[in-house]
Parts: C-alpha cells; sequence; structure tokens
C-alpha cells in the first residue's frame, strides 16, 4: 500500500494484484476498463516501487468500487464523539478481511462493557479525523532472539524484497 501515489499492490499467489483510484470523483458510475490508465498511471508507479514491474504483463482488468479511507488507509472505530448510539466499524481500506475479527470483537466488547478489554483500539476513533492525527502504518515482524544475536542488535526484519517476475502482475483499474 503507498498511500503517496494512492497504489495498492499485493502478491495474489503466483501474481500480483495492483489498484490504483481513478482522479475522478468517486461517485463516478463510470465501470469501464481504463487501460490508459494501467499504462499512464498505475505501471509508471509500480516501476516506481520495483523496477522488476518494467517488464510486466497485463493479463486481466477490472473496473469497481473498493472501500479506501482516504486520511490514513486505516479503519474508523468506536462511538461517534456527538451521537453515543452511533458506533464505526468501517474504512478498512482492503484490511477488511485481516482486521474484522479483532475489529468486530472489539466492536462488541465496546458495546457491551462500554470500553476495549481485549485490544485497545481507541487510536483508531473518530476524533483522529476531525483532529488530523494520523495512524501510520508500520510494517515490521519480530524475529526470535537468536537470529537477532546472530545479526547484531537488530530485533526486527526488514520488509520482503521480493521482486515481481514480469508475468506476475494482474491489474485491477
Amino acid at each position: 500500500l503507498d498511500h503517496v501515489q494512492a497504489l495498492q499492490f499485493k502478491p495474489e499467489g503466483p501474481i500480483y494484484i495492483a489498484a490504483r483510484p481513478r482522479e475522478s470523483d468517486a461517485a463516478d458510475p463510470d465501470f469501464e476498463v481504463d487501460h490508459a490508465m494501467f499504462e499512464d498511471l498505475v505501471w509508471p508507479a509500480l516501476v516506481h516501487r520495483s523496477a522488476a514491474f518494467e517488464s510486466l504483463k497485463l493479463m486481466r482488468a477490472w473496473a469497481g468500487h473498493i472501500e479506501w479511507n482516504t486520511f490514513d488507509g486505516n479503519p474508523v472505530l468506536g462511538v461517534h464523539p456527538q451521537c453515543a448510539n452511533f458506533i464505526f466499524a468501517n474504512g478498512f481500506s482492503g484490511h477488511g478481511a485481516q482486521h474484522l475479527p479483532a475489529a468486530g470483537r472489539a466492536i462488541a466488547e465496546l458495546i457491551t462493557t462500554g470500553e476495549y478489554r481485549t485490544l485497545d483500539l481507541s487510536r483508531f476513533n473518530y476524533e483522529r479525523l476531525l483532529t488530523g492525527v494520523r495512524v501510520p502504518e508500520t510494517v515490521s515482524m519480530p524475529i526470535s532472539s537468536a537470529s537477532a544475536s546472530k545479526r547484531g542488535s537488530s530485533t526486527r526484519r526488514k520488509q520482503s524484497t521480493t521482486s515481481p517476475t514480469p508475468a506476475m502482475v494482474k491489474g485491477i483499474l
């Protein structure tokens, strides 16, 4: 996920899926695939992220709506500050399948007990949209202390640097 270029890409089996919102009105009902958009915007952005995308082949394309939190790409969870019986659980920006089990539990706890108990998800509250406080997305994974000691003082694994091969990209426009 690249918030600067509004670009999403991820591996899916032996291929990659790439997506980018159109510059036009989000309510635009035009679901025609714009192949020029891939050539002019998506492909150059992919190549900017990894030169291995230079020789990709577009296999299929799709046009439609995806949920996208344009503020920080993270969900909005919790009680509305001015309407106590309005609870947010939205804005997952494509992370829904990953986050919904934890978010569902947290919202259930919030409804039944008035607070988060298992996981404190209060940083994803609606107020951050009003105050301009973004929740940055970080990518790091803890590694075992034995592996860390072999490499020195590092305690985090770097993000995967696996590069795509030419025929591994499926574009979603």
